[in-house]
């Protein structure tokens, strides 16, 4: 079985020498990367929001309706004229799911449905102008609370709270924007609300282009959490546009600040840019959306930069787009959205459509071998491995690099073994074979002389041939 050998070594050069082919970070998972489109049953590749729901469906809000993604297929939910029990719109802006699994949509138009997963029809709600409706606007957020309470956020005109027995709306101002700063225009732009969180206590707390907010629905109060004073003619930090939860407090993605951090134990804040030289730059920094990962990093969208990571323990953005390392078919600029499944399956919306990375374990994880005789140890091969049955040794046959390894599987520990060089022949050390025999002996054969390993003193002791 030669054939079989031959290419398992070739399999193991890439793996474990070959640093021109592998140079990649040192990951305990595999990516496995997959974009939808139109071409593959989306109905628009600008997609708004994504959502997963308690059944593990995922659900894909478009100009072009609303899709639902089963894991082979997509089914899109467009509005039918003349139709009441058909979705409202077909330009989606916001998807949410209350404690009845029913899933709730918001509309660029104006206007929200809720799909009733029992039954497979829509109650909508259209915008107007009478009151206890909805004004025409689009719709910057929605949430369902833990009480199944309905919230919407519409750009510049602030939270609405839905009563579904009468089917009407309350509209609050997040503030009276009575500062100096906040011009005409401003308070317009201010009073949008673009994320929400429920905690423990029931607050809520609100990301908005005006900062941080809580607001608590039996006194109706809203409080504003400033980061930093306000002041004309400022770059601010705290355009926040989403919002995700800690254990101290709370995660929030803005444009052209980057991310902060609130921490609510002494009301604190900590920003973090990821393009430090451009910092007082409206058009860098420009975070889309953030989502906790199930080891409690963040996983980051973002215009300028695609789609990256922020490592909580050290502080420190990674965007793959940076990196060679990292599959090409990662997007690296104008990302929307990310979202985890609970399949731990990352799904990222960005101008090319929708991307699935699979986050699977690595079978084979690379190991470098460290070359300090060759000059071209880049390009050193791995010609066999044999693992000693009687101890925890392992031998690994080289060429091009120093000869033969002996790694120490227990402890770690590298032995490196040179050997000699016919005279005339280039300075170059290749192990071509290790056999380890019936009785335990371990027999090595370069490329100009063979040997037999003395495993206790990690010697290799010359054998001489006759003809």
């Amino acid at each position: 079985m030669r054939v079989l050998r031959t290419t398992f070594c070739f399999i193991l050069s890439v793996m474990l020498g070959t640093g021109s082919i592998l140079q990649a970070q040192q990951m305990p998972v595999e990516w496995r990367v997959t974009t939808y489109d139109e071409s593959k049953g989306l109905s628009n590749r600008k997609i708004t929001q994504l959502l997963e729901d308690n059944k593990g469906y995922l659900w894909i809000g478009t100009p072009d309706g609303l899709n639902r993604f089963d894991g082979y297929s997509f089914k899109t939910f467009r509005k039918i004229p003349g139709d009441t029990t058909s979705i409202g719109g077909n330009y989606i802006s916001c998807l949410a799911e209350d404690k009845n699994q029913n899933i709730w949509i918001a509309f660029l138009t104006g206007g929200i449905s809720c799909y009733e997963t029992k039954t497979g029809i829509f109650r909508n709600y259209p915008p107007g102008n009478l009151k206890g409706s909805l004004p025409a606007g689009e719709i910057s957020m929605i949430y369902a609370d833990r009480d199944n309470e309905i919230w919407v956020g519409v750009t510049q005109a602030g939270l609405f709270h839905l009563d579904q027995a009468t089917a009407t709306f309350s509209q609050y101002a997040i503030s009276k924007f009575e500062d100096p700063f906040y011009t005409p225009q401003l308070k317009k732009i201010y009073n949008t609300v673009y994320g929400m969180r429920q905690d423990k206590e029931g607050l809520f707390w609100l990301a908005t282009h005006d900062g941080l907010y809580t607001f608590n629905k039996k006194t109706r109060i809203f409080n504003a959490l400033r980061m930093q004073p306000l002041k004309v003619g400022m770059l601010r930090n705290d355009l926040f546009n989403s919002i995700v939860s800690d254990s101290t407090g709370f995660w929030l993605g803005s444009w052209a600040g980057g991310i902060s951090h609130f921490d609510r134990r002494d009301n604190s804040w900590k920003t973090y840019k990821y393009d430090s030289a451009n910092s007082n730059k409206e058009t860098a920094n420009i975070v889309s959306d953030l989502t906790r990962n199930a080891r409690g990093d963040l996983w980051v969208t973002s215009l300028d930069k695609g789609f990256g990571i922020f490592t909580v323990a050290i502080n420190k953005f990674l965007f793959f787009g940076d990196h060679d390392n990292f599959h090409s078919n990662i997007p690296s600029r104008q990302c929307y959205g990310v979202l985890e499944d609970r399949e731990k399956n990352i799904w990222i919306s960005h101008i090319g459509g929708l991307t699935k990375i699979e986050q699977r374990k690595r079978l084979f994880p690379f190991r470098k071998l460290a070359v300090k005789h060759s000059d071209i140890g880049e390009y050193y091969e791995v010609k066999t491995v044999v693992h000693d049955r009687d101890s925890n040794l392992t031998y690994i046959a080289t060429a091009n690099a120093d000869g033969l390894y002996i790694i120490d599987d227990k402890n770690k520990d590298t032995t490196r073994l040179g050997f000699d060089i016919k005279d005339g022949e280039e300075e170059l050390l290749v192990v071509s074979d290790i056999l380890q025999d019936r009785s335990g002996r371990v027999w090595v054969l370069t490329r100009d002389y063979f040997y037999e390993l003395n495993k206790a003193k990690k010697q290799l002791m010359r054998v001489s041939l006759v003809a």
